[in-house]
């Protein structure tokens, strides 16, 4: 019994709005990115010369005499054909968490648009319909069906043309799938 009552949680007072949390695959995702930043610019720092004529910056001229007999190159630069898992893996790991944060922010922001819009929409709504009961103003039901017709037709067509432009933004589509999902659920 006294195990249950600690489980009961005390209601928010009126006018108090619980604390705000942010997801923690928000967190995780702003990690994985400033990470694959990070790892992606020291990748690009720590690139072994691969033109086999300029040595890295800092090799002594002792070390510059000393080349590879066979290719000319200095002794430990890399073939071009060599890649390190660093100069691939970081900037997928900033693609990615950079396409969940676009994803999850795009998704949140529609759906408080969608929000206000339908809002505002049943406000309009209202104000007509309490203007006809009135008889200050006369509105003909076929010219209201036509117009939303219009409209739903014209959103159709838009919202193919935006989803192809954000898929296009967004290259790691299951990271943008969950970044969608939360966003339409935080």
């Amino acid at each position: 019994m006294a195990q249950e009552q600690d489980q009961i949680q005390t209601p928010v007072p009126a006018g108090e709005r619980p604390p705000r949390r942010m997801s923690k695959l928000v967190v995780i995702a702003v990690i994985a990115m400033l990470f694959g930043a990070g790892s992606w610019v020291y990748a690009a720092v720590t690139r072994p010369d691969t033109a086999g004529g300029t040595p890295p910056a800092g090799t002594s001229p002792a070390a510059m005499s000393m080349t590879d007999p066979t290719s000319g190159a200095p002794a430990g630069s890399t073939s071009p054909s060599e890649r390190r898992l660093i100069d691939d893996g970081a900037p997928a790991l900033f693609r990615f968490g950079a396409s969940f944060l676009a994803a999850y922010f795009l998704a949140w922001g529609l759906k408080k648009f969608v929000k206000l819009t339908l809002l505002v929409a049943g406000a309009v709504a209202a104000v007509i319909i309490g203007l006809q009961r009135f008889g200050i103003i006369g509105v003909e039901g076929d010219q209201i069906r036509e117009g939303a017709e219009r409209g739903a037709h014209w959103v159709a067509e838009q919202g193919g043309a935006v989803r192809a432009l954000v898929m296009g933004y967004l290259p790691s589509g299951v990271a943008g799938a969950v970044g969608a999902y939360k966003g339409l659920r935080a």
